[in-house]
C-alpha cells in the first residue's frame, strides 16, 4: 500500500509540473505574439511615414530660422514634442544643437515651436499632404550656414542645408 501511495504522489507531482510548464509556455507564447503584432504595426506606420523639407530660411536676425516640413507619407504626425530638430553648422565656433519643442508662440534660444499647419483638417495634427511651418531660435556665437535634420517620432528623417543670413553681425543671439 505504501509503495502505491508513493507512486501516486510521484505521478501527481509529475503531472503538476508538466501542467505548470505548459501554462508558463502558453503565457510566454501569448506575450511574444502580442509583441510581434505591435512590432508589425510600428513597422507599418514607419513604412507609411515620409517627410520632406521643401524650404528653410534665416530671418533678418541670424538666429531666427523658419522651416517648412511637408508630410509626403500616408501617416499623420501628431506628437510634435517627440520630433527632433538638429542643427549642425558648417563653419565657425557654433556647436551642433538638438532644438527642444516649445508650446509657446515665440521660442527662446535653442527651441522651436509650431507656427502654422497648412490645410489643417485636424487641429494639432500634420495629416498627409499638409505642410508644417515652424519657427526656431538658434543659439549662435556667429552667423553661419548649416545642415538641418528633422526627425519624426517614429524615426523618419530628412536633411536640408540652411543658408546663412549674410549678416556681418558677429554678436551672439541674445
Amino acid at each position: 500500500m505504501a509503495s502505491s501511495l508513493a507512486g501516486l504522489l510521484i505521478m501527481a507531482l509529475f503531472f503538476t509540473g508538466a501542467l505548470i510548464m505548459f501554462r508558463v509556455n502558453l503565457f510566454g507564447n501569448v506575450l511574444i505574439n502580442a509583441a510581434m503584432k505591435e512590432s508589425v504595426e510600428l513597422s507599418g506606420d514607419r513604412a507609411r511615414t515620409a517627410i520632406k523639407i521643401p524650404s528653410s530660411s534665416i530671418g533678418n536676425d541670424p538666429c531666427d530660422l523658419t522651416i517648412t516640413i511637408a508630410n509626403t507619407g500616408t501617416t499623420a504626425i501628431s506628437d510634435f514634442s517627440e520630433m527632433d530638430i538638429i542643427v549642425q553648422f558648417i563653419r565657425g565656433s557654433n556647436t551642433p544643437d538638438n532644438l527642444t519643442f516649445s508650446e509657446g508662440d515665440s521660442p527662446n534660444e535653442g527651441e522651436w515651436s509650431v507656427y502654422s499647419i497648412s490645410g489643417q483638417v485636424e487641429p494639432g495634427i500634420l495629416n498627409p499632404g499638409e505642410t508644417l511651418t515652424i519657427d526656431a531660435k538658434l543659439d549662435l556665437d556667429e552667423p553661419s550656414s548649416g545642415v538641418l535634420t528633422v526627425g519624426t517620432p517614429n524615426g523618419i528623417t530628412d536633411t536640408r542645408l540652411f543658408p546663412s543670413s549674410g549678416s556681418t553681425t558677429t554678436a551672439p543671439c541674445w
